[in-house]
């Protein structure tokens, strides 16, 4: 009678083993990560015939948790669910903890997740702005240029292009805030001037400013001759090649 006591004692416990060991892993978002307009939730569970899992959002030290996604198995064996989730409701800018279960309906078993924290949902672009000395500067003369970018989650990279007119290739620089001074060997070029700014946050939101200027040639002054261009000599000799090439098979 005790063996057979024994032999069920065994059985009950190895049925139970894999609701013990059953873990639910949510892979995506994850901790500390930042989130504009959708979100991808993405979890993997090893417990065994799951019917959902589902997901729960709270701003962090919130009381309550609400839903944030229910997503049904497609398959009887299903261990992986992955779904894009609009996040427009919530508040931006704000840290929230994300929780997900794994339930089996029929069976009454469930898994929960180890919580994510402090994922921000942010779906507001950042803010620039700049400032110049003159809309009209003199040929070679200075202009100051004060540009800054701002945001609540936290900035990613920018992108500054300062396009000079003529011949003038294009100043690029990759500050997020910044004074800056052109000089003269800056601003040997007239016409239309044009600076950009495209800032960004880290979720991946952008923004941008520009402004626009001109420059004159003042009565009296000369511009600088244009630097001639170099020619490579092997180019030279080549050319003189094909030259004598068609006039002796001319002849």
């Amino acid at each position: 009678m005790k063996n057979f006591e024994l032999l069920i004692a065994t059985i009950l416990l190895l049925a139970m083993v894999p609701l013990v060991f059953a873990v639910t892993t949510i892979n995506s978002p994850f901790t500390f990560s930042n989130h504009t307009g959708n979100v991808i939730v993405n979890a993997t569970t090893d417990l065994a015939d799951t019917t959902n899992v589902t997901c729960w959002q709270s701003s962090t030290g919130g009381a309550s948790e609400t839903l944030l996604i229910r997503m049904e198995n497609t398959t009887a064996s299903q261990l992986h669910w992955e779904e894009t989730v609009s996040i427009s409701a919530l508040t931006d800018s704000a840290s929230y903890n994300v929780t997900c279960e794994a339930t089996i309906i029929n069976g009454g078993s469930a898994e929960n997740s180890t919580g994510l924290l402090d994922i921000t949902f942010d779906s507001t672009n950042p803010r620039c702005t700049t400032n110049i000395d003159a809309k009209t500067i003199a040929y070679k003369g200075n202009q100051r240029i004060i540009w800054t970018s701002t945001d609540e989650v936290g900035l990613g990279p920018a992108a500054i292009t300062i396009d000079r007119p003529g011949l003038g290739s294009d100043l690029t620089y990759t500050d997020v805030n910044r004074e800056l001074t052109l000089t003269s060997q800056d601003t040997k070029y007239l016409g239309d001037w044009t600076f950009t700014l495209i800032t960004s946050d880290r979720p991946g939101n952008t923004a941008t400013c520009e402004e626009s200027w001109k420059s004159y040639l003042p009565d009296g002054l000369v511009m600088d001759e244009p630097e001639p261009s170099k020619i490579p000599g092997w180019l030279i000799i080549a050319g003189i090649g094909v030259i004598i090439y068609f006039v002796v098979r001319k002849k």
